[in-house]
């Protein structure tokens, strides 16, 4: 495969990446707002400690500002949609 036809071939999977991930965040978000609060609130205790997660490992092994700023605008906006403020978990 020639360099273009490569970099075509990449730039289609990305796009493809691109489309699932915005049908899977929009099921994602609908799901949560249609739930019990009861749901939610299971939800979030164990989204918040998942962030926790994922956040404090970034901690150990530091990610570039730009993908620190992307992971956190996603975390938050999941929590949006399940109705709790956003913010770092362990931070209140």
């Amino acid at each position: 495969m020639e360099e273009k036809e490569l970099i075509a071939a990449l730039a289609d999977q990305l796009h493809q990446t691109q489309e699932k991930l915005l049908a899977v965040e929009g099921a994602m978000e609908m799901l949560l707002q249609v739930s019990p609060l009861e749901q939610r609130r299971q939800f979030v205790a164990a989204y918040r400690a998942f962030a926790d997660g994922v956040l404090s490992a970034a901690d150990d092994q530091p990610m570039s500002d730009q993908m620190q700023a992307s992971l956190t605008l996603a975390i938050n906006a999941y929590l949006e949609a399940a109705g709790q403020p956003p913010g770092r978990p362990g931070t209140r």
